[in-house]
């Protein structure tokens, strides 16, 4: 390269199945990379008294059930409390 070239770093987004984003349609793409960009790459998904950080793009690419969450390599990750709002009462209740 000469020493104008500028080097750019590519950054290919990967899906945790490990393949890079494999979405079908580029519109469903761009939804997706601005609501990732918005609120986070990954979302809390409680199942029980278990909770995994799970990546938005994996759902959205391949779904999930909960009684493959476990055996996926997700973080599992302790919440402290999770609370409600119970309509009746106007207040926020913890859930057990």
């Amino acid at each position: 390269m000469g020493d104008g070239d500028a080097v750019f770093e590519v950054r290919v987004k990967l899906c945790h199945c490990g393949k890079p984003l494999h979405y079908r349609d580029p519109l469903n793409l761009t939804r997706m990379l601005r609501l990732v960009r918005e609120v986070g790459e990954f979302v809390n998904v409680t199942v029980g008294s278990r909770t995994w950080r799970v990546q938005r793009h994996y759902i959205a690419l391949h779904g999930i059930k909960a009684k493959e969450l476990p055996a996926l390599g997700f973080e599992e990750v302790k919440v402290l409390a999770r609370f409600r709002r119970n309509k009746v009462l106007g207040r926020l209740e913890q859930i057990q």
